[in-house]
């Protein structure tokens, strides 16, 4: 491993509703649970990726800042761009979840077709497919 140039550990998301927001993740994906606490719940995706839910809290007390909150109808400058072998199945799982599509299945110039979505706390999730 270079020195300098780091590795991506985890992708860890701010969330007000902690609960609220893992019952989502949960549901909309089944990702392993490897950390379980009241204020902060990780996810093992695959391949040694992981993605965190850290409540207000948790940020407040390591570095005395609050994360802006996201307004009900707005959506937050993280994406999780997730890639799925099946986009339509994956899309409604995921919308059954409590998902709000942003804008619906899309073949883009990159050669993938994708689908925007928000979760509860406003983070941008698109799921992917080759056609």
């Amino acid at each position: 491993m270079n020195p300098v140039i780091p590795n991506l550990a985890i992708t860890v998301l701010a969330v007000t509703d902690i609960q609220r927001t893992r019952r989502f993740y949960d549901e909309a994906f089944g990702w392993k649970i490897i950390v379980d606490d009241p204020v902060f719940v990780e996810y093992e995706v695959r391949d040694g990726f992981r993605v965190a839910l850290a409540a207000h809290a948790m940020h407040e007390s390591k570095y005395g800042k609050t994360p802006v909150a996201v307004t009900a109808d707005g959506v937050s400058g993280v994406e999780l761009y997730l890639n799925v072998s099946d986009l339509d199945l994956a899309t409604e799982r995921v919308v059954n979840a409590g998902a709000t599509v942003l804008a619906p299945k899309k073949l883009y110039d990159w050669g993938e077709e994708a689908v925007y979505l928000r979760d509860p706390e406003g983070h941008v999730l698109v799921l992917a497919a080759k056609p």
